[in-house]
């Protein structure tokens, strides 16, 4: 299995088992590019990236505040 389909698998065992605790909308909300309540598989694939440890400093800046760009 490749790597993206390994992370397609892990991402729809993700979005079904979601609980609503807040938190983890908050969270999805900052990655949820397009606004409409939905992370979809790029958007998912996004978000990884972003922790990422080559990923430059400049992007988990801005994903993190992003009111502040």
């Amino acid at each position: 299995m490749s790597e993206v389909e390994a992370l397609y698998e892990l991402f729809k065992k993700l979005s079904s088992s979601i609980i609503n605790d807040g938190l983890i909308h908050k969270i999805f909300d900052l990655f949820d590019l397009k606004c409409n309540g939905v992370l979809d598989f790029g958007e998912f694939l996004r978000s990884l990236g972003v922790f990422h440890p080559n990923d430059p400093v400049e992007d988990k800046i801005k994903c993190e505040f992003p009111w502040a760009i």
